[in-house]
């Protein structure tokens, strides 16, 4: 169905329990359903795209499902999407908003997404399907499996992930040509990173200016590579006594260097403290390493101010 030719008068557009069948194909490089605005008509302000319980054959080889731009909402109720299609779900730009709620979204890409304002994926049982952000201001996503990772082909306001689970190894965030693209915020509040590497930048061509992960967990011999030990700032020595938390997103190493180091403490994420060295006398310290992991915190004590330096391991 193709719904390109000019410009559509309706305020909405809805579709409902459809399934294109396993043969089904309009052609490389075209979508099952597309309906675009033409730039600039001010009608589009007003349109909604929605659909319910869409089920895309794998055999599929067109663009994607769905093919929109224009519209300032576009609503995705329960698709189920596999391997089929370049973007499986949808391609869309110029988009006030996008929401993908319920449903099933797996393979590579699963959406291509150009000058959207929000996209927003949640309650979706995410097989790890990745997507292409270009000019995107703020994006949500409650859960993320990486298996592939989100291509990001133009800056991005904030992207905001409750979930990162992640067991390969793996790439986060990549881009594609020659560009500079720059995240200003990357936001995950639960990170589950096991028995392998997680990298968070596969590309020197994005930069993130800000990254904020809230709690987690990272299993023994597991790891995190890329912008992720890109070097801690170390931070200012506080009053002696005073505890400092690694607020890192991997493990730290601290060397300390001082005169008159009373005691070392280390608290980890649990509650349990230990001391690593204590003379009341205070002695000299230079050249040991301390290790924290993310949310561990060091004490030191001293009579005479210490020095020292965080580096990743």
């Amino acid at each position: 169905m193709d719904n390109t030719n000019g410009n559509i008068l309706f305020a909405n557009i809805e579709i409902g329990y459809m399934q294109p069948q396993a043969v089904s194909n309009v052609g490389a490089g075209t979508a099952f359903f597309a309906a675009n605005y033409v730039s600039g008509d001010p009608a589009y302000q007003a349109n909604v795209f929605q659909c319910y319980d869409m089920d895309f054959a794998n055999s599929f080889s067109g663009n994607a499902m769905f093919s929109l731009t224009g519209f300032q909402r576009i609503i995705l109720y329960n698709p189920q999407v596999y391997s089929g299609g370049v973007y499986r779900a949808l391609y869309t730009e110029n988009i006030g908003y996008v929401s993908v709620l319920g449903g099933y979204l797996w393979g590579g890409y699963a959406f291509y997404a150009k000058n959207v304002n929000s996209l927003v994926i949640y309650g979706s049982n995410n097989g790890g399907a990745g997507g292409v952000l270009s000019n995107v201001n703020y994006v949500y996503i409650d859960t993320y499996e990486v298996y592939f990772p989100f291509q990001i082909n133009g800056n991005v306001g904030y992207i905001h992930l409750d979930d990162v689970i992640s067991q390969y190894n793996l790439t986060l965030l990549n881009t594609q040509g020659n560009s500079a693209v720059t995240v200003a915020k990357l936001k995950i509040c639960y990170l589950n990173v096991s028995a392998n590497t997680l990298t968070l930048s596969g590309s020197s061509l994005i930069t993130i200016n800000d990254i904020e992960v809230d709690t987690f967990n990272i299993a023994p011999g597991a790891g995190l590579s890329g912008q992720w030990v890109n070097g801690p700032t170390t931070p200012s020595v506080p009053a002696s006594g005073t505890a400092q938390k690694n607020t890192n997103p991997y493990p730290v190493d601290i060397y300390i260097n001082g005169e008159t180091v009373i005691q070392i403490v280390i608290t980890k994420k649990s509650g349990s403290t230990y001391v690593m060295m204590n003379n009341s006398a205070g002695i000299s310290m230079s050249g040991k390493a301390y290790r924290l992991q993310p949310e561990d915190s060091i004490t030191v004590s001293y009579s005479t101010v210490s020095t020292w330096v965080w580096l990743a391991t």
